[in-house]
């Protein structure tokens, strides 16, 4: 067959628009491919008829059309590939290299992760051993203040006590000169007056240090 019957045979397939769904079906149905546009004209009929006539060919002549195709377009693949076997070589070694190279990244990943682990062994694991002993030392240091608050209460309420026993003393004690109680003679007015000072200003005293060590215990 010569080259321009040839082309002409596969104009068809050659066809952007070509559907080889639509195609087979309008082998199978008899009916040309691609259809005819349709027309107004009086010869539109005719045409057609003519069309459909001329179209209506043997399954096995399409058939061996299509084989013949497969066979040519095979054909023009090893002549494609034997012309540029070299620069298709090129390409494949280009491909191989680069298989190389994936490797050598995949081999950095693998070497970037050890490190990651070694250096969580190195600064993860001790920052989490040092957080827990740091909240260990907060607990220590709140007991320790449980405990010294503790100790300072039993000791202000001991001296309060002390401090209310006093104040129960000088309340009623009876009045003394020098240390030693007075005889039955009864003192002057000026000495009267000046030991009732006197017991009043150590009862002050002693109230005001009683009022001190119970402000001490309510801030405890």
């Amino acid at each position: 067959m010569p080259p321009t019957d040839a082309l002409n045979d596969y104009s068809v397939f050659s066809n952007p628009d070509f559907d080889a769904n639509e195609y087979a079906n309008a082998v199978l149905a008899g009916e040309p491919y691609p259809p005819p546009p349709k027309s107004k004209s009086r010869g539109t009929t005719t045409n057609a008829t003519i069309a459909s006539e001329a179209a209506k060919e043997d399954i096995s002549v399409a058939l061996g059309k299509l084989t013949l195709g497969i066979d040519d377009v095979s054909q023009q693949l090893r002549s494609l590939v034997t012309q540029h076997h070299e620069a298709l070589l090129s390409e494949a070694a280009s491909v191989h290299q680069l298989e190389g190279s994936l490797q050598s990244v995949r081999q950095g990943l693998s070497e970037l992760g050890v490190s990651l682990e070694k250096l969580r062994l190195k600064i993860r694991v001790p920052y989490q051993n040092l957080s827990a002993h740091v909240i260990r030392i907060q607990r220590l240091q709140l007991a320790a203040d449980v405990l010294r608050r503790t100790s300072r209460f039993v000791l202000v309420a001991r001296r309060l006590d002390f401090q209310m026993n006093e104040l129960a003393k000088s309340t009623s004690a009876p009045p003394q000169t020098n240390g030693k109680p007075e005889s039955n003679k009864a003192p002057s007015k000026a000495s009267a007056a000046l030991e009732e000072n006197i017991i009043e200003g150590e009862r002050e005293r002693t109230v005001a240090k009683a009022a001190l060590s119970i402000a001490e215990l309510s801030e405890l």
